[in-house]
């Protein structure tokens, strides 16, 4: 299962976003960091000066992208920084509407068409990118997860519910 995001991320992920990138930019900073992965180390080392990691900054990274990184460094969050460009492109997903998401589910799949429309009725979201797993630990039903919510439509998820309700009114 995906991991969630914590919200400094996610406001880390707006700025960039509000600086209106190109995307290419982004892609080539991804890029960088996947070839060359000790620099998220070496810039996120608060032993290390930060004149130094600015100096890496400018000779590695695109020159508009150089003081926003800087900022990152600084305050000690670059050590986020592959999560901070993840979360720039699910935040681009979002604006246009579209998205990733992830179908478990147990005995037969689900019809696409009213699964699509629940999606798009919680969500707000269509044109989703599905991974698809078969699970039979939900006993039936399904589980659909788009970005950090998730829709447990499962036997396994309402047996789990109804526990935690006995749970509570036992405790009473």
């Amino acid at each position: 299962m995906e991991r969630f995001v914590n919200q400094t991320i996610i406001d880390d992920a707006r700025v960039i976003r509000d600086q209106h990138f190109p995307d290419e930019t982004l892609k080539e900073c991804q890029a960088i960091l996947n070839q060359n992965p000790k620099l998220i180390q070496v810039l996120s080392d608060p032993t290390k000066r930060t004149k130094a990691k600015t100096n890496v900054i400018e000779q590695i990274f695109p020159k508009e992208i150089v003081p926003t990184f800087s900022v990152l460094c600084r305050h000690g969050r670059f050590k986020d920084i592959q999560k901070i460009l993840e979360t720039c492109d699910n935040l681009a997903e979002i604006e246009a509407g579209t998205g990733h998401g992830t179908l478990w589910y147990a005995g037969e799949k689900p019809a696409e068409k009213p699964l699509e429309q629940l999606v798009f009725d919680k969500f707000g979201v269509r044109n989703i990118k599905w991974k698809v797993v078969q699970d039979s630990s939900l006993i039936g039903g399904f589980r659909i997860r788009i970005r950090d919510f998730v829709y447990d439509h499962s036997v396994a998820g309402s047996f789990k519910e109804l526990n935690a309700l006995i749970k509570t009114h036992k405790r009473r």
